[in-house]
């Protein structure tokens, strides 16, 4: 879903290139390309390169992803965040479900070719949705602590509608809806 978002938003041309660049392998591969530990550094090299025209930068975090801004309310002024999008799935057995298909495959995009066929874990789709619980608990306190009030896109919502959704999020950041 998250992924999909993306580049729902991307495609518009107006709301930069929202990727998950915080992911461990990815924040990596930018310390080594720019030879710089500092996760700030970095983020203003991502910033630079990517925001769009209008002025919008997009980054997609998972909260183990984003937890060290969420630590720091000096960062999180300096990289200059002013809107939050929380895309959230209704239903969290389905989501633990593709979650342990997608750990177990190595496709974490529904297009993507599977490493392996999955196989039923009841255990591990049980653990999943307890860390996905954990999850939507720290991103909520972390809204609630900060005094933000997202919008909220529900995946259910995204993939029933996509170009309405996108609509919403548009209006909402005052950018013009794609045709």
């Amino acid at each position: 879903g998250s992924h999909f978002l993306g580049h729902l938003l991307f495609r518009t041309g107006e709301l930069g290139s929202p990727l998950e660049y915080l992911h461990p392998r990815h924040l990596k591969r930018w310390q080594e390309e720019l030879n710089t530990p500092e996760l700030e550094a970095v983020l203003q090299v991502l910033i630079r390169r990517r925001t769009s025209p209008r002025g919008w930068f997009g980054l997609k975090a998972h909260w183990l992803q984003f937890q060290q801004i969420a630590a720091d309310s000096g960062l999180q002024a300096r990289i200059g965040i002013c809107k939050y999008i929380r895309l959230s799935r209704q239903d969290l057995l389905e989501q633990a479900i593709s979650l342990q298909i997608a750990r177990q495959t190595g496709a974490w995009i529904s297009y993507h070719a599977t490493a392996r066929n999955p196989a039923y874990n009841f255990a591990a789709i049980h653990s999943d949705m307890r860390e996905l619980q954990a999850e939507d608990a720290q991103w909520e306190r972390f809204f609630e602590e900060n005094n933000i009030s997202p919008l909220r896109v529900s995946y259910e919502e995204l993939t029933a509608d996509p170009e309405d959704v996108l609509g919403k999020i548009c209006r909402t950041l005052g950018v013009q809806v794609p045709a």
